[in-house]
């Protein structure tokens, strides 16, 4: 009977394992994030259609006559089960990232975000391929930065494994007094104490949030 018993728990420690292992394969995401650039060629695809429109949306934005400089276009493709994610906009306060906005969210495995900023503090605006082409613009951080040099790094392609609670930096933007401002890099971002080291008068992020 013994002999039975402890047949039938290794059986079912076995099965619990392969469960486990199963499951630990379902749940592996892969995340691709690139920059989309024009490609050569008389056709337009999905992408030039979709920076086509966003340059459009921006212009309209920029009738001002001042303009922004700053205009990137991202690919973001997931693997895996469809994701929850959310583009979010943070400040380095006291050593730490503090969350400011959450502009948007992405729900769909494959989708095209555009970011248009001259500073980052003054504003962003945003436009997604998805969902209904959704489009908005971040308020004002407030305090002034008129004077302060300006160093930005943006992500140009990253291909990683991700779960939930992961994040992925696509713009890091800081400000300094002074001619020369040191420089950083988008892996930085998950050592803010370091970069809060720089003596940055102020530094600012845009990731994709995975939940």
């Amino acid at each position: 009977m013994k002999e039975k018993t402890g047949i039938i728990l290794v059986s079912l420690l076995t099965m619990l394992l392969l469960l486990l292992c199963a499951c630990g394969k379902m749940q592996r995401a892969e995340i691709c994030i690139e920059q989309i650039v024009a490609k050569e060629g008389n056709g337009e695809n999905t992408e030039q259609l979709f920076m086509k429109k966003a340059e459009e949306l921006f212009d309209r934005i920029a009738s001002d006559g001042q303009g922004k400089e700053e205009r990137h276009f991202f690919s973001i493709n997931f693997t895996g089960s469809t994701p929850e994610m959310e583009v979010r906009i943070y400040r380095l306060t006291d050593g730490q990232w503090q969350h400011l906005y959450t502009p948007c969210d992405l729900t769909r495995s494959n989708v095209q975000l555009a970011l248009m900023f001259d500073e980052i503090p003054r504003e962003i605006d945003l436009y997604t391929s998805y969902p209904e082409e959704l489009e908005c613009h971040t308020p004002s951080d407030g305090e002034a930065i008129a004077g302060l040099g300006c160093f930005t790094a943006v992500l140009e392609k990253i291909t990683t494994d991700v779960q939930a609670g992961d994040e992925k930096p696509l713009v890091m933007q800081g400000f300094m007094e002074g001619d020369t401002v040191t420089t950083f890099s988008l892996d930085e971002f998950c050592c803010p104490a370091v970069l809060a080291e720089r003596n940055y008068e102020r530094l600012y992020a845009v990731t994709i949030y995975v939940r």
